[in-house]
């Protein structure tokens, strides 16, 4: 065995011999070997482990032998001179093609070498699976046709073919999964013919036959702003992932869902307004959008979904629908930008959907304080000196430590309801400053004036509130040294 890592970052490496008994290469064993011009895998190798020879850019040969069984998909991502690989016609799993690497029926391409300069692409005439980055790295490609008789496209396939500009699909293609075209900086068009029984394209996008799915955007398309056709009513996963050009997107009242990732690292887009007709967003959905300053979500959404709003940057304004339940666990993750949120009907909380939210000062629970998680996990390492008011409806019980968790504890008191009396309980002994106001609308807020200090406890009586016998929500504003 050749342990991971062995030869990482030996970038002078340009040749080496593999004894005979070698039955597997770990994982990044030879990263970034930059000089390694070949590789020759002996007959007793078995496995490769992931990222095993990746970005051994020098390298123009592969040869496989007889007992290879498991290999990584990205066993040799990066490798950009990669011309030819050739597999031992004994081997039970893998076969060569005219120099691409595909499983041993050739139902399915593995891999197309990326310095293969080919006009037009041949293959066998069984396959029918182009597999999952297939053609990752093909700097060649500017225009390309898939032939008839592929029925099936695995995702990223075309990842980092940043000088395609155009691709022509068969009528043969029944499934498209999604991010099949992601990570194609130069991609303007998409094209199927117009008999295409199962897809469409509009402007060069790519739609279901009756347009009601978005498939996948062009993402080189320069245009800034794109308005999504009224037959749409799902956007699919991806298909907007890595759209740099465009800052706004139009969402129409028919619209019913987004899934995951669908706008994942549209790094300029500013501003987005999801209508109250959208009932669900998939994880990740505008994870990496890093110009995003202001997200508005509709009425219509019970959740945010988990690292739905992860790293952007930007964000400084988030409009939360009065429906929403549930805080996907990380959706927030990374918004350094952010200084205000206020959730209003929230239930549950996921695990450190705050998290890293450096510059978060106001939070506002205008339904339940988490009880799903404690604050300590909501938001266990945004700067305790930033914290400046959280607000607190009327309980019934205690917040307790369990509750609000020891981090939050060191920066609020402790504030409940029980027994017609209001209790607020200072814990931290670095409060410069503590004042109390309550609110029965959380527009007009009134302060607590000369609270019963009884040991640690102040004692509030609400009949001296004027509540008018509606609920009262309950305000710690707070000064931290």
């Amino acid at each position: 065995m050749i342990g991971g890592s062995s030869f990482l970052d030996c970038i002078s490496l340009s040749q080496i011999t593999f004894g005979g008994n070698l039955l597997s290469i770990e994982r990044f064993a030879f990263l970034n070997c930059r000089s390694l011009t070949s590789v020759h895998l002996p007959d007793s190798l078995i496995a490769t482990g992931r990222s095993a020879f990746e970005n051994c850019v020098s390298v123009t040969t592969v040869t496989i032998g007889p007992n290879l069984a498991t290999m990584d998909y990205y066993t040799f991502r990066g490798c950009l001179d990669l011309e030819e690989i050739l597999v031992h016609p004994d081997n039970s799993f893998f076969s060569s093609w005219n120099g691409a690497l595909f499983t041993k029926d050739q139902s399915e391409l593995l891999l197309y070498p990326p310095a293969k300069n080919e006009a037009n692409i041949s293959l066998p005439p069984n396959t029918t699976v182009i597999g999952f980055g297939a053609f990752r790295d093909c700097l060649n490609f500017t225009s390309f046709a898939l032939p008839e008789g592929i029925t099936t496209l695995d995702s990223s396939i075309f990842a980092n073919c940043s000088n395609l500009t155009e691709i022509h699909l068969p009528d043969s293609i029944r499934t498209i999964e999604s991010g099949t075209f992601s990570q194609t900086a130069s991609l303007i068009s998409i094209n199927t013919s117009p008999q295409h029984p199962d897809f469409n394209t509009v402007d060069g996008i790519l739609f279901s036959k009756d347009l009601s799915s978005l498939v996948a955007y062009a993402s080189g398309k320069t245009e800034t702003h794109y308005q999504i056709p009224n037959e749409v009513t799902l956007v699919e996963p991806r298909a907007f992932a890595d759209a740099d050009h465009l800052q706004s997107i139009g969402f129409h009242e028919e619209l019913a869902e987004i899934g995951h990732n669908a706008f994942q690292s549209c790094d300029n887009l500013t501003e987005i307004t999801i209508p109250d007709s959208v009932m669900k967003i998939g994880s990740s959905c505008f994870e990496d959008c890093l110009s995003l300053v202001k997200a508005t979500l509709g009425n219509g959404l019970s959740e945010i979904s988990s690292e739905c709003f992860e790293n952007c940057i930007s964000l400084t304004d988030i409009q939360i629908g009065s429906n929403i339940a549930s805080i996907g666990s990380e959706s927030f993750y990374g918004c350094s930008a952010l200084t205000r949120i206020s959730f209003p009907n929230v239930v549950t909380y996921g695990y450190r959907a705050l998290w890293n939210c450096d510059r978060l000062r106001h939070i506002e629970f205008l339904g339940n304080v988490p009880t799903s998680v404690g604050f300590s996990s909501l938001l266990p390492n945004t700067p305790e000196r930033n914290l400046a008011r959280v607000y607190l409806p009327a309980h019934t019980t205690p917040y307790s430590r369990e509750t609000l968790g020891s981090v939050m504890i060191t920066r609020l008191p402790e504030v409940f309801v029980r027994d017609q009396t209001v209790y607020v309980n200072p814990t931290s002994p670095n409060l410069e400053n503590f004042t109390l106001r309550y609110s029965s609308d959380l527009e007009t807020w009134t302060p607590i004036q000369n609270p019963i200090i009884t040991g640690r406890f102040f004692t509030i009586d609400p009949a001296t509130l004027e509540l008018d016998g509606k609920k009262a929500f309950f305000q710690t504003i707070l000064t931290i040294p």
